[in-house]
């Protein structure tokens, strides 16, 4: 956050005197200004959205994986529809909490990754099986 002092104003320098809050460099600016150089604005842009792009990366990195795994394991399948349980494909490697798309078809509900579209069937007295499809 960045913490301003009132600006002097500077007649003979026809302008403000000013610290950066990044570098706390002393200068002469606009009286809207806030940062000395445009290096020191986009640092501090920079760092106000880090966290949140970090977040993002890593969601986005998640949800890739899941993709790749589909891909691999069934791009090969002659079907375009295979059902397994749901633990097997657990044991490959499957997210089950990356993030995803959802879509309800016919009260039906599925996770969409890329071009795959998953649906959890669940039947009394049954493992759980899942139905991947190809888009």
């Amino acid at each position: 956050m960045i913490t301003e002092t009132k600006p002097i104003w500077l007649p003979d320098r026809h302008g403000y005197q000013k610290v950066c809050p990044v570098c706390e460099k002393e200068f002469v600016g606009r009286r809207n200004q806030r940062f000395c150089c445009h290096p020191c604005k986009n640092k501090y842009h920079y760092d106000r959205n880090a966290e949140r792009l970090a977040r993002t990366r890593q969601l986005t990195m998640e949800m890739d994986h899941n993709i790749r795994l589909l891909e691999k394991k069934f791009s090969s399948s002659d079907s375009e529809r295979v059902v397994m349980p749901y633990a097997q494909l657990l044991k490959l490697g499957f997210d089950q909490n990356a993030p995803c798309q959802k879509s309800q078809e016919n009260g039906l509900n599925y996770f969409i990754y890329g071009n795959w579209a998953l649906r959890i069937i669940r039947e009394e007295n049954k493992d759980a099986q899942v139905e991947i499809t190809k888009t």
